[in-house]
């Protein structure tokens, strides 16, 4: 059995629950349930960019910019990397989203895209969830 740890657990804002950002078992790393948030607001500010919104690039690819930044800072915790992802899987709730998540995960992998699945669904579980990209499967292949 190999051993798991938990990557960067955190607070899940307004809850009395933690959660963790990943999870490392003997040589594989997972990171799941990854989003444009900086576990302290639902959406990180520099997402929203409430001062002007409008400015420099779109909401939807500053959200997935956020998500990437997330999943590195998983995979850096687990000893890995983007180079060593062999599977990333995604879900949204609206088409609108695909492009510039799909442009964000590009430059993420440097052109290099491991196998994915996008999952287009009518809604999420949580009723709070957004129409962006929730979650990614990123795993580091057994050395």
């Amino acid at each position: 059995m190999p051993s798991l740890h938990t990557l960067l657990p955190t607070a899940i804002p307004n809850t009395p629950h933690r959660w963790a950002r990943g999870v490392r078992a003997g040589r594989w790393v997972f990171a799941t349930g990854q989003s444009g948030t900086d576990y302290v607001h639902a959406l990180a500010p520099e997402v929203l960019q409430s001062g002007h919104p409008l400015d420099g690039p779109s909401m939807r690819h500053r959200e997935a910019r956020r998500l990437f930044q997330n999943v590195a800072e998983v995979l850096t915790a687990g000893g890995s990397s983007a180079s060593d992802v062999v599977r990333i899987d995604q879900y949204y709730t609206s088409p609108d989203v695909v492009d510039a998540y799909h442009e964000t995960r590009r430059e993420y992998f440097k052109g290099r895209i491991p196998p994915s699945t996008s999952n287009l669904h009518r809604r999420f579980a949580r009723e709070t969830a957004t129409n962006r990209p929730r979650t990614q499967r990123p795993r580091r292949w057994p050395a």
